[in-house]
């Protein structure tokens, strides 16, 4: 699915299936992600501010300049995600798996 600049704000997107999906420059401030299939998707300057991303799959995605800010990582899986240029000021990390394969929790 192609939804790039998408308006999708406080959308209750919760274990949406949406693997290789493009979001670039979209509009997700505190939507509902939890659970959602995100592998391979890509976020590029996407605003994802208070998005909660609980126990989402987002496994080789690209974050890159993404707004992560105090979002909910919080079980989710960012194993080969690309962060580049993201800024996650204040986002949570619970049991969060990293892009290295390693885990934080902060």
């Amino acid at each position: 699915a192609t939804l790039d600049e998408a308006l999708l704000g406080r959308a209750n997107l919760t274990n949406v299936k949406a693997r290789q999906a493009t979001m670039n420059t979209a509009n997700l401030v505190q939507a509902d992600l939890t659970g959602a299939e995100l592998m391979l998707a890509s976020f590029y300057q996407a605003n994802l501010y208070q998005a909660k991303l609980i126990n989402a799959d987002l496994r080789q995605a690209d974050l890159k300049y993404a707004r992560l800010i105090n979002a909910d990582l919080t079980g989710a899986n960012l194993e080969g995600a690309e962060l580049e240029g993201a800024d996650l000021t204040s986002a949570i990390f619970k049991n969060t798996k990293m892009p290295d394969g390693t885990i934080r929790n902060q």
